[in-house]
């Protein structure tokens, strides 16, 4: 017990002030390393999805399928890019990149919706010229989000840069 005490009487105020400070700042360690991978998480899986989406509207313009069965995804834009968001990772211009392409995205999403219910309804049967508006306002959108396109490399830019 007396050597306790003499030990504890060695120890000078600002050793036991950096030792706090030294505790303190392993105790956050884990959760900046937590959240470092989580934004790495994010950005990998929203560069992903862009990449997937560019593919997939070059397809369309070739496949020449006026309704094809499947839709462009935005699973990693509904989850990651809140967190990305929220974290202060983007600038405004990153921003604002990605919402061009996202908003593309979901506007040949709808139009694909649109020409498939135009197609699949029986007691209506679509006017050719509707028909061929919405085909070329969908050709419009896919070139917009091709992997050649300025919004797709704007997004990919953006993302890029954190």
């Amino acid at each position: 017990m007396e050597e306790l005490t003499k030990i504890i009487c060695q120890i000078s105020i600002p050793d036991g002030i950096a030792g706090v400070i030294v505790g303190f700042v392993l105790s956050l360690l884990p959760l900046f390393l937590e959240r470092r991978r989580q934004r790495k998480g994010c950005k990998a899986s929203l560069k992903a999805e862009i990449k997937h989406c560019g593919k997939a509207a070059c397809d369309y313009l070739g496949d020449g399928v006026s309704a094809p069965l499947y839709r462009l995804p935005i699973v990693a834009w509904e989850n990651a890019y809140p967190v990305l968001l929220a974290a202060g990772v983007f600038a405004e211009g990153q921003v604002e990149s990605l919402l061009k392409f996202y908003n593309a995205v979901e506007t040949f999403n709808r139009g694909l919706d649109q020409i498939d219910a135009a197609i699949g309804d029986d007691k209506k049967i679509p006017k050719e010229n509707d028909m061929l508006q919405l085909k070329n306002r969908l050709q419009l959108k896919a070139k917009a989000i091709s992997s050649c396109s300025d919004y797709y490399s704007a997004a990919i830019n953006a993302l890029d840069k954190l």
